[in-house]
């Protein structure tokens, strides 16, 4: 795990060097002389390149976060340490390239460059002065950063070179198939409450003591907010927005194709290389030699390649007025198209369709409404953020502002009034009682602020307060033991080839059955359990309130010839190569490191580190 960790890391210091972005944590320097954090093998490993690294894996975490990561949560992660340590190893790994005279041309160096899309201008091409900025931004040269890429190309090559070749023995590979794609053919049945022969007997008041004192989590209250929120969404306003006819009116025409939708239909266009040969298909069409589908089968066309989609008359061209003159599932032809002369077919048919400004405006109204009410919104925002920098308590902002007070009784599962925007309940699990009150935004354009006044920390209740919950988990559970048992006692009475429905069961058959497939209905420890029994052997499982008789009726060894075990093996050997040479690499990687002379000043990292944060 460690040596992937730290495989993991290196790859994004590789990213941070050729994908370079703002530095995230500073990144001026330390003052003075030092540049570096030590050498490897006698050359030195700039400081520079440690910030840049990162930089670079913050900015990946936070990009798949979607929350910002600091320094010291890379620091309480360990992330820090796998950073430096993938960096002292692609050092050492430098030097053993150099040794051995690895490199790449020029030519490989430019092209990785010019293709970096971090350098690209407005037109989307390299742009040089974009280049030098972004590598100024970043405390390196033009000559250090080509020398990096060029210095990653070689790693490549000799990381390729060291991995080239490995392969799993086919005799590995016959062995992950064989237990892969193994076959069974297994039948089972449902067990449900109808096999019972009586009703439950009445739970006592001692059971469901015991029962209550045993399963405290099916009866523990959540964690509770007691929180006083103020808040003002465009629909608190957009009733009271005024909105002018002309404006309404000119939504309208920009929508107009919204709301004017000509006739269109649903057409397949099947173009011939000419004229004539169009016209003997059509021909063998209208005899009922052939149909449409027919014919492109015969000529080895998929009916997807045909398919126009929903066209208009208009961008059927020359073609349109035939085609729309015919009825649904209709062939006409030849016509023109872009393509030579074709057979159209016409699949669907949909009406043209108006909707009048009249009908249109209320729809037209909320939305420019709701737009206004968003910038009445913002524009409220400085006042707000002012008074509660002033000390203004919630029930202040709703006296002197438009935000509305409310309060609710807060814990995970609450969906309703302002629990229904996922800002505020992501807002209210982290906030604590005291802290100081912010404007937050919610997903319509809302605002709102939240005070937290208590917490009540999560609790058992009572069994008086629970007393219904209490009986019906007690009788669900008895009810599922009850199947449980009446299932093992069905499945002393099943043999190897014995008829399930003798015993009022409604047994399923499943042929083929790998340890891939998952059978609609079963629970997941369904197949486990199939391929833990030998063939004739009968076994019960729970499923839910239902319990599962199955058998294993046969064992066969995969069809190695099949185009299923061919695609898996394949796919493993694939895979597996890949790991083995990765796991051939890492073991180079260390030896390089090993055998490394390593001179790192922790002194000089512990100052970056603070700069860092």
């Amino acid at each position: 795990m460690a040596a992937k960790n730290g495989k993991r890391v290196g790859v994004w210091i590789i990213l941070g060097l050729l994908f370079v972005g703002l530095v995230g944590f500073g990144g001026a320097g330390l003052t003075g002389s030092v540049r570096s954090i030590g050498t490897v093998d006698g050359n030195e490993v700039p400081i520079v390149d440690y910030q840049n690294s990162i930089n670079s894996y913050a900015r990946s975490l936070s990009a798949q976060s979607g929350v910002p990561v600091s320094f010291a949560t890379l620091q309480q992660i360990g992330a820090d340490r796998e950073i430096l340590n993938a960096l002292i190893n692609r050092y050492a790994i430098d030097a053993e390239v150099a040794r051995m005279g690895l490199s790449v041309g020029d030519d490989r160096v430019r092209e990785t460059v010019v293709s970096n899309p971090s350098f690209a201008g407005i037109n989307g091409e390299f742009d040089r002065l974009a280049y030098r900025d972004l590598l100024d931004r970043n405390g390196l040269t033009e000559e250090a950063f080509e020398a990096q890429v060029r210095a990653e190309a070689a790693r490549s090559l000799l990381e390729t070179g060291v991995g080239a070749g490995v392969t799993m023995p086919d005799s590995f590979l016959d062995v992950i198939i064989g237990y892969q794609a193994e076959r069974r053919d297994v039948t089972w049945a449902t067990v449900g409450a109808e096999f019972l022969a009586a009703d439950l007997p009445e739970p006592t008041g001692e059971e469901l003591r015991a029962f209550h004192a045993e399963n405290p989590d099916l009866f523990t209250a959540p964690e509770t907010r007691d929180i006083t929120y103020a808040w003002l969404t465009p629909d608190m306003l957009r009733d009271g927005v005024e909105v002018d006819e002309a404006a309404l009116r000119e939504l309208y025409q920009d929508r107009i194709r919204d709301y004017v939708v000509p006739e269109t239909r649903l057409v397949e266009r099947m173009p011939f290389a000419d004229e004539e040969a169009a016209i003997d298909a059509m021909n063998r069409i209208a005899a009922g030699e052939i149909d449409f589908d027919g014919l492109a089968e015969e000529r080895g066309v998929d009916l997807s390649l045909l398919d126009m989609g929903d066209v208009t008359e208009a961008q059927l061209g020359e073609a349109g007025a035939d085609v729309f003159s015919s009825a649904t599932g209709e062939v006409v032809g030849p016509l023109p198209s872009p393509l030579g002369s074709a057979l159209y077919r016409t699949n669907a048919i949909f009406d043209a369709r108006e909707t009048t400004f009249e009908e249109a405006m209320p729809d037209l109204r909320d939305e420019l409404a709701t737009a206004r009410a968003r910038r009445m919104i913002d524009e409220s925002r400085e006042a707000i953020t002012d008074l509660l920098a002033g000390g203004a308590r919630l029930e202040d902002l709703a006296e002197r502002t438009d935000l509305e007070l409310g309060t609710i009784r807060f814990f995970d599962g609450v969906e309703d009034g302002i629990a229904a925007y996922d800002g505020f309940r992501a807002a209210a699990i982290a906030a604590e009682p005291g802290a100081y009150p912010e404007l937050q935004e919610l997903e319509d354009g809302g605002v709102f602020v939240l005070r937290v006044d208590a917490i009540t920390e999560p609790a058992v209740q009572p069994i008086e307060d629970v007393a219904e919950e209490l009986r019906a988990a007690w009788e669900d559970r008895a009810r599922a033991a009850a199947v449980l048992a009446r299932a093992e006692e069905l499945a002393t009475q099943v043999g190897a080839g014995s008829d399930l429905t003798l015993l009022g069961l409604a047994p399923v058959t499943e042929a083929d059955m790998t340890r891939r497939i998952f059978v609609p209905g079963t629970p997941p420890g369904f197949g486990p359990k199939v391929f833990e029994l030998g063939e004739g052997e009968v076994a019960v499982i729970p499923a839910g309130p239902d319990a599962i008789i199955l058998r294993v009726d046969a064992i066969r060894a995969p069809d190695m010839d099949s185009e299923d075990v061919q695609a898996l093996r394949g796919a493993l050997a694939a895979q597996m190569n890949q790991d083995l040479s990765d796991a051939v690499y890492q073991v180079f990687e260390q030896t390089i490191r090993t055998n490394a002379d390593l001179n790192i000043d922790q002194n000089v990292i512990n100052q970056v580190n603070a700069q860092l944060q």
